[in-house]
């Protein structure tokens, strides 16, 4: 349990740090457009990655206080994942979501810039166990995508932190699934 409240602990402070999703327009009618192509967006986003990535959304958010500087996804991977598989979903996630932001006409005058890119998305795969339990310390537990730079963490063998043990660009995550050989991706 204590645990599990780590996760949930991670995730809301990944999404604090990022959401000021305001929902006060101040009279403004623009603002509840902007959050209206904001939902849109995210939740057709979250439910192709969900579709042909095989991984559950548990949460979006986004940064769209004066206009829309970046959107977030956090999803649950059930099952283990070694980092070419995790590397292969994050980037394939990141692709789907910036190809939902820039195709989306009603965001795209709110988007800053325009067109997003990688450094402009977050996203973050959790990773548990095929029951949902929490995988031994020395396994990959989250990876994540956050200003163009792709994390792949473990957690510390004292169970509180999680610690990087591979980083690298967005940029670079993608040029190593060109050259890699093929990684399956299973769907629901």
């Amino acid at each position: 349990m204590e645990v599990k409240l780590k996760y949930a602990l991670f995730v809301g402070l990944f999404f604090i740090g990022i959401s000021p999703s305001i929902s006060y327009s101040g009279g403004r009618s623009d603002v509840s457009k902007r959050e209206s192509a904001v939902d849109k967006v995210l939740l057709k986003a979250a439910k192709t990655i969900e579709k042909e990535i095989g991984i559950d959304c548990i949460g979006t958010g986004g940064g769209t206080m004066h206009g829309v500087e970046m959107l977030s996804l956090s999803f649950q991977q059930n099952g283990e994942l070694d980092i070419p598989s995790a590397r292969v979903k994050i980037v394939k996630a990141g692709e789907i979501f910036l190809e939902e932001i820039n195709s989306c006409k009603e965001l795209r005058k709110y988007l800053i810039p325009c067109p997003f890119t990688p450094k402009n998305i977050e996203i973050c795969i959790l990773v548990f166990d095929v029951n949902r339990n929490n995988l031994p310390f020395d396994k990959l537990q989250c990876v994540s995508t956050n200003k163009g730079t792709v994390k792949y963490r473990v957690d510390s063998p004292d169970r509180n932190t999680f610690c990087v043990v591979e980083k690298e660009t967005y940029e670079e995550a993608r040029e190593k699934i060109l050259i890699q050989p093929e990684v399956i991706v299973e769907s629901k």
